[in-house]
């Protein structure tokens, strides 16, 4: 939303300034129930903000199913058009194996070409061949597993290719992991 730092976008508002009467803290010691009297908001925007750079790790396990993996797919192709000509995206599509689909890039026309918006009908895996009035339909799908760990390993590497832009990373997923190499505390080292 943009106007929550009110009229004046570059002046810092503190409390009683502020367009908002009440501001409630949602992670204290009593969540919900506590109404703040002191506080700061300021508006970032694309003019003041330091370019990001986003991993999205996207689950293409079977178990997401054919119309969650594309909407997933559409809302990472929704979230391109919101990057700034500064900002860079990868897309890491994971099952037991890791598809790097977009490596690290800030160009437009590079990133919004190589995603695919395909469900789980990948160019990368296994063939399932589905009798169906005596029609056998033969479908490819990305395969079977969750490895959410070796896929956000691959999401740090490629977060790893700048470093003047504040890194993101952003795991999808519908189970648990099933598949990695690594675990859950060699990420979080990795990451670190």
């Amino acid at each position: 939303m943009q106007g929550l730092a009110g009229p004046d976008r570059r002046k810092i508002i503190t409390g009683k300034d502020s367009i908002w009467r009440l501001l409630i803290d949602s992670c204290g010691a009593n969540p919900g129930q506590i109404g703040l009297s002191r506080y700061t908001i300021r508006e970032i925007n694309e003019d003041s903000r330091k370019p990001i750079a986003i991993s999205m790790v996207l689950d293409h396990s079977p178990s997401m199913g054919e119309m969650r993996a594309r909407k997933l797919q559409e809302a990472v192709r929704n979230t391109m058009d919101m990057l700034t000509d500064e900002d860079a995206i990868s897309v890491i599509k994971f099952t037991a194996k890791i598809h790097r689909e977009i490596p690290l890039t800030s160009d437009y026309k590079t990133y919004t070409s190589q995603l695919k918006i395909d469900g789980l009908r990948g160019e990368s895996a296994i063939q399932i061949g589905i009798t169906f009035n005596a029609d056998t339909i033969v479908e490819q799908g990305y395969g079977g597993g969750t490895a959410i760990y070796d896929g956000a390993i691959a999401g740090i590497e490629e977060l790893q290719k700048t470093s003047n832009a504040r890194r993101v990373m952003i795991v999808f997923s519908d189970g648990g992991d099933n598949s990695s190499k690594a675990d859950q505390e060699s990420v979080i080292r990795y990451a670190r």
